[in-house]
């Protein structure tokens, strides 16, 4: 090794570790205020309510799917759940989605009858 690489390469070296150390400590504070920021945030579920409603209404059982909505909802409410309708979603993952009974198959609102789409 000559002279001149004697002099600069342990300040270089020890820039190096430097920027890593303070890169991995940045990274390491970001990701702690994502976690908080993501903790102060409600889990959400959605209920498709326009489709049920249709499906209902051809059966005559729209009062049995607002009861069904205003159980479910609220339900999910008191464990801290925000509810939205579908219908005011651009797109959600599908395990987000609250199903409702298929009323369109039955009269009697069997929950053993329940749509998962």
């Amino acid at each position: 090794m000559s002279s001149s690489t004697a002099t600069w390469l342990p300040g270089l070296v020890a820039g190096l570790v430097a920027g890593v150390v303070s890169g991995a400590g940045g990274v390491y504070w970001h990701m702690q205020q994502v976690e908080e920021r993501l903790s102060k945030r409600p889990p959400v579920a959605y209920i498709n309510i326009g489709s049920a409603a249709a499906q209902a209404a051809s059966t005559g059982n729209g009062q049995k799917l607002l009861e069904e909505v205003r159980t479910k909802s609220e339900r999910l409410a008191a464990a801290g759940y925000l509810v939205l309708d579908a219908d005011s979603l651009i797109d959600a993952p599908r395990d987000l989605h609250v199903p409702l009974t298929d009323y369109s198959q039955s009269d009697t609102g069997d929950e053993s009858s329940e749509s998962n789409p």
